[in-house]
């Protein structure tokens, strides 16, 4: 489990965060309306919700690579400006550039930023051992499974060292057993990096199994926040426990259509 110390203090906020997008010839699309939102320092926040409900464009407020329409997003109490080193971000389509070799695709950001080259060597080593690919480094993206490839994204974004990881649907190309062995690296990954993470997916089963806190985005708010109570490490079985699928069953309820009318229910242990 993160250290309790470090959730009692907030690295992520959203401020009365909104959303609109201008239309042509038509009302303005809200997609994100008053959002108010922390994420604790080291903790790994899932956001889930129905298709279109703004999760995606809420990650990349956090990114920076979005401005919101009203209200603030802030790290460690400063407001983002734009993206930073400081952010990494995974992305669903993965960032991998298909004539350079593994190593090279990792180091690319060590490079442009002018990092001496031993160093890169040391830091791109150390990240693709904790990825487990090591012994893949000269090996370009067409010789490696859809795993291995999103295993180097991932590298891409930690060997950069950013104080927060954001991840949006890391997974949600994959087949279920690649996507269920990547969750499990992650999770590991996750407590040996710990980093704060906010990741969005749709996968329910995916959030509870990963995170420290799942909250549902419907409606152009936050609906529903649940504080997830397994044990880290989390073993594999833990899927199917029934202390586990009632937590799925419940997050499934409040996303679906028949908890649009349901009062909005916070901090559920």
């Amino acid at each position: 489990m993160s250290d309790n110390g470090d959730l009692d203090r907030t690295k992520i906020e959203l401020r009365g965060v909104g959303k609109r997008f201008e239309r042509h010839r038509q009302e303005p699309l809200t997609v994100l309306d008053s959002v108010d939102l922390t994420v604790a320092e080291k903790g790994f926040l899932s956001i889930v919700g129905p298709s279109g409900s703004g999760k995606s464009t809420l990650l990349f407020m956090i990114a920076g690579l979005e401005a919101p329409t009203s209200g603030e997003v802030l790290v460690e109490g400063q407001p983002i400006k734009g993206p930073s080193a400081d952010r990494g971000v995974v992305f669903q389509e993965d960032a991998i550039f298909p004539w350079r070799t593994v190593r090279r695709n990792v180091e690319y950001g060590l490079a442009l930023r002018g990092v001496p080259k031993q160093e890169r060597r040391e830091r791109v080593d150390r990240y693709l051992e904790l990825v487990k690919l090591t012994g893949f480094e000269g090996l370009y993206p067409r010789q490696l499974s859809g795993g291995m490839k999103k295993r180097v994204a991932i590298a891409e974004v930690l060997v950069n060292e950013p104080q927060v990881l954001l991840l949006d649907e890391p997974f949600g190309a994959l087949d279920y057993v690649t996507k269920i062995s990547l969750q499990e690296e992650l999770g590991r990954i996750w407590q040996r990096a710990r980093l704060t993470t906010v990741m969005v997916t749709h996968d329910i089963e995916e959030a509870l199994f990963l995170s420290d806190r799942v909250v549902v985005l419907r409606d152009g708010g936050l609906r529903y926040d649940v504080t997830v109570p397994f044990e880290r490490p989390r073993p594999h079985e833990l899927r199917n426990e029934p202390r586990f699928t009632e937590l799925k069953e419940r997050l499934w309820s409040e996303i679906g259509p028949a908890a649009r009318s349901a009062p909005v229910v916070e901090n559920q242990a």
